[in-house]
């Protein structure tokens, strides 16, 4: 990670109070940043999940849920009306590619889209007072789709 010149790293998985903790305790002391997804972690039961959220929020790293780690880590449009274009932006930025690379017609899955960056634009779109259904984002699979589709709700 030092070659890439990564200071941080992104905690998922199972067996919380195993390989999670040791991984998290383990890149602290290696002076890496641990943060752990506490809702993209399993457990053999609630408690052992908990003690390991604990332990690690309170010794050795930062504990997020995945939306309050995708928002942290994505930058979004400004607030205000939705448009094609600001959809296409949006999309740009979530998935960290140059605006000319994400045309309106494109299958987003070929540019590396996947259910928690749609579920993540859902959401914010969801705040600013947009209505569109995350089960007809999911099932289609271009911003021209989805804007057909707010269209038609609004």
């Amino acid at each position: 990670m030092k070659e890439e010149q990564r200071d941080q790293l992104i905690i998922v998985g199972v067996y919380g109070h195993i390989g999670i903790l040791s991984t998290a305790l383990d890149a602290f002391m290696l002076d890496i940043k641990p943060f752990v997804i506490g809702d993209a972690i399993a457990d053999f039961s609630k408690e052992d999940h908990l003690n390991t959220l604990k332990y690690v929020a309170g010794r050795s790293g930062s504990v997020k849920s995945v939306d309050e780690f995708i928002e942290s880590v994505t930058p979004c449009s400004s607030s205000g009306e939705l448009s094609l274009e600001s959809m296409r932006q949006d999309v740009a930025n979530i998935l960290d590619v140059d605006l000319d690379e994400v045309d309106v017609d494109e299958n987003l899955i070929f540019l590396g889209l996947d259910s928690i960056r749609v579920m993540t634009l859902h959401s914010r779109w969801k705040k600013r007072g947009i209505d569109i259904d995350l089960a007809e984002m999911v099932g289609k699979n271009t911003i021209k789709d989805w804007w057909d589709s707010v269209q038609v709700a609004a």
